[in-house]
């Protein structure tokens, strides 16, 4: 995965990680890091995380 940026800011004096973890399996939009709720190893060994999308404001699974 490419190292693709979000310029994303919650307030005026703190900035947010914008690395791009992947995207919405439902919309499309980009995730960044900072949205990440969980990331794990499954027991297949397949890296799986949980994002709260911007858009759906929902949590799901990142591709």
């Amino acid at each position: 995965m490419g190292q693709e940026t979000v310029d994303k800011r919650r307030n005026s004096d703190m900035t947010v990680d914008n690395t791009i973890l992947g995207r919405c399996p439902n919309c499309d939009e980009p995730i960044a890091e900072a949205e990440m709720v969980i990331d794990y190893k499954s027991q297949r060994g397949n890296r799986v995380t949980a994002a709260t999308c911007p858009s759906c404001v929902t949590v799901v699974t990142v591709v």
